[in-house]
């Protein structure tokens, strides 16, 4: 195909996209304010099977990309390969991925679609996971394509649209030549495979008619979006509490919605989800440990954030307390907290708790901070004699 005979293939509506992921079939995405003159193959992840893994790699011929929102990538502990934040024009690529089970080589179409379906799984965890691997993860920018106009945001708002999930596989187009295919190459390639072309401008328009629409009719679904994305902007610590199960264990969860109530009585407040199999491990033994996470211990986040998680003595060092629970070692400083109260608080339950005995690092580490769904360094501290 030559980009000398010009040939013109109208644009889908936004709407007629989402019709298309409904029915499970791929989209040619092109054009944004990033990316002008490229296009990408997307589909559902939900969809993204051997036989169309096999066409990508075949007739797409790019690198074969799975789109992820924040918070699932940091679900799988999948954290972006850049050092520093990203300028809001680039994507952010994670480390590659490969299932831990049930594939061979992992570079099979077949091999790939298992990756992808093990990735996007709700159930599956970071160990569901080997890395480096085949598949590509791509980070969401938090905001979809109304905060950056790109093919991996567009695909995924389309995606939430169309109720198959937020999650997309991509590969961008190449020519014949090996290079970044152009406009007409795009519009020849898909009339020749029967794909329907989106673009981005197009998706962003819809996607912001429906966000006035619900400004005007709010739900409940896109206020808690709406609320979690307002949050996100306030820079926290991050700790993981500890205290032993039933069954004698250590075990822990991760936490981010941590307080100072009082210096006197020594109180300090956390949130926990409901759901949290720490926080009735807590109940139980009626006593819990908050570590304070150093800069560096990203890992210990990302394994606590998990359900049901217990501490295992080959990743996790750390010794016994004076409650007689476990107290993570190398971190900023650490809590030991008997029980005070715990009340519900919405879909999180409120644990008050009395510290008893507490200990920090001789020399302290930078604490690991979080903002906007990444962890982040401390970086140039300023005083802040007034606090």
């Amino acid at each position: 195909m030559s980009d000398s005979k010009l040939l013109i293939v109208p644009h889908c509506t936004a709407e007629e996209a989402v019709e298309e992921f409904k029915a499970g079939r791929m989209l040619l995405v092109t054009g944004g304010r990033h990316s002008r003159t490229d296009g990408d193959l997307v589909v559902p992840a939900r969809a993204a099977d051997t036989n169309r893994i096999n066409f990508m790699a075949k007739d797409g011929r790019g690198l074969i990309c799975l789109g992820l929102t924040a918070d699932r990538c940091d679900e799988l502990g999948l954290q972006p390969l850049a050092e520093r934040r990203m300028p809001i024009d680039q994507i952010n690529f994670t480390v590659s991925i490969e299932a831990a089970e049930g594939v061979s080589t992992g570079i099979s179409a077949g091999d790939r679609a298992r990756t992808i379906a093990v990735a996007t799984d709700p159930e599956n965890g970071p160990e569901s996971l080997v890395r480096p691997g085949h598949v590509f993860p791509l980070r969401e920018r938090p905001g979809g394509v109304l905060a950056r106009q790109g093919h991996l945001e567009a695909a995924i708002d389309l995606s939430r649209l169309a109720g198959t999930g937020d999650s997309v596989v991509l590969c961008q187009i190449l020519d014949e030549e090996g290079e970044s295919a152009g406009t007409s190459y795009l519009a020849q390639f898909a009339e020749r495979f029967g794909i329907k072309m989106v673009q981005v401008d197009e998706v962003a328009r819809h996607v912001s008619d429906l966000a006035m629409i619900r400004d005007l009719e709010p739900t409940e679904e896109g206020t808690s979006r709406e609320l979690r994305s307002i949050l996100g902007h306030f820079a926290t610590g991050v700790t993981v509490l500890t205290t032993t199960d039933q069954d004698g264990e250590p075990c822990g969860t991760t936490a981010n919605a941590f307080t100072s109530v009082s210096l006197n009585p020594p109180l300090i407040l956390i949130c926990l989800a409901r759901e949290s199999a720490a926080l009735e491990a807590i109940r139980t033994r009626g006593g819990f440990v908050a570590n304070i996470l150093a800069d560096g211990q990203q890992d210990h986040s990302n394994w606590f954030a998990r359900k049901g998680v217990r501490l295992k003595p080959e990743l996790h060092e750390f010794t016994e307390g004076r409650l007689g629970l476990p107290v993570l070692s190398g971190t900023v400083a650490h809590l030991e907290c008997e029980v005070e109260r715990i009340d519900a608080g919405g879909d999180h339950e409120i644990l008050l708790g009395r510290v008893v005995s507490h200990g920090r690092h001789q020399d302290p580490p930078d604490p690991l901070l979080f903002y906007q769904g990444s962890y982040h360094s401390l970086d140039r501290p300023q005083p802040a004699n007034h606090i």
